[in-house]
């Protein structure tokens, strides 16, 4: 094949590639931005399709049951970090993804969170809830409910 071959050919190839429509990727494949884009709906293109966080606190807060008797922590993230610094409560190892997910607000403190128990010093340090307990569980600070072990509120990373 000769150098004018070629180039014709490689012509009409582009030419083809060019000129046919793109049939875009099946729903749910492809860039997760891609559906967000074509829909107008550009809040949810940064965080793959799940709700922004202020929406995930809004569902949470759907059921006035399971959260009314809970209690918030009373400490900003700032403060309990500075704290846990102050104390040496510092440097633990993360949850793994699966059970961090689930240490959430109104929900049981997952099984195999392998929460434990803060230094005496830097319990006594954080306030004090009636029926409720400060725990450790990975890098982050939980307040439970002693009776039914259900999460009150966390404070993620105070205590990386």
């Amino acid at each position: 094949m000769t150098t004018a071959h070629r180039t014709l050919a490689a012509a009409v190839v582009l030419i083809l590639v060019s000129s046919t429509g793109h049939a875009g990727s099946p729903p749910g494949k492809g860039s997760p931005n891609s559906d967000n884009l074509k829909k107008g709906n550009a809040s949810n293109s940064q965080n793959n399709g799940s709700p922004p966080y202020d929406q995930q606190l809004n569902k949470q807060d759907e059921n006035p049951d399971m959260l009314t008797n809970l209690v918030l922590v009373g400490i900003t993230l700032a403060a309990a970090r500075e704290l846990a610094i102050s104390t040496a409560s510092v440097g633990y190892k993360p949850l793994p993804p699966g059970i961090a997910k689930n240490l959430t607000r109104g929900k049981p403190l997952p099984p195999g969170s392998a929460s434990r128990n803060l230094s005496d010093q830097f319990a006594a340090a954080l306030p004090k809830h009636s029926g409720y307990q400060w725990v450790g569980a990975g890098t982050d600070l939980v307040l439970i409910d002693l009776t039914s072990r259900v999460v009150a509120d966390v404070l993620v990373n105070a205590l990386r």
